[in-house]
């Protein structure tokens, strides 16, 4: 799985919406402040093979992710 990072559960349901509506599969998660460079507490995981698309959909919806795991 891979994580984009966002800054407020309002942005990771935003992303959750944009995901879903580009037919990708995905999940709001919670993250442990310690693990991001900018505190970010929520995030949303979709699978590896996606995340290009991924990325794309949340760049087009104005959601700054603030940082990235997985792949």
């Amino acid at each position: 799985m891979c994580v984009s990072a966002l800054k407020s559960m309002t942005d990771a349901q935003r992303a959750r919406r944009a995901l879903r509506g580009a037919g990708i599969a995905c999940e709001i998660v919670n993250l442990d402040r310690g693990i991001t460079r900018r505190g970010c507490a929520y995030g949303v995981s979709y699978s590896c093979g996606a995340k290009s698309t991924a990325l794309a959909v949340l760049a087009r919806a104005g959601l700054d992710y603030g940082e990235f795991f997985g792949e």
